[in-house]
């Protein structure tokens, strides 16, 4: 297998989620593939399929999103109330 490096350069070498996608557009482009295709890619290498390893996979992507029963929300309702309060904050001169 060849190994193919590629170099961030100019205004994308501050960005890394530029860079980041310039290397898989690159990539996607040199082996005639979509981004997707070379994203499944990686998921796919870096969560083998092997004795329940899809679910697993799952699971590990679920749990870095999951919070502390203590720690504030962020759901619909949560994100409404944050709104609301930004806004009387501004109405009321704070």
């Amino acid at each position: 297998m060849l190994l193919y490096v590629y170099v961030c350069a100019g205004a994308a070498a501050a960005d890394p989620a530029r860079c980041r996608y310039e290397r898989l557009a690159a990539e996607a482009e040199r082996s005639r593939r979509s981004v997707a295709a070379v994203i499944r890619e990686a998921i796919d290498l870096r969560f083998p399929d092997t004795d329940g390893g899809a679910s697993a996979a799952a699971g590990s992507l679920l749990a870095l999103t999951a919070t502390p029963d203590d720690a504030p929300g962020e759901g619909p309702a949560e994100l409404q109330d944050a709104y609301a309060a930004a806004l009387d904050a501004k109405v009321d001169g704070r």
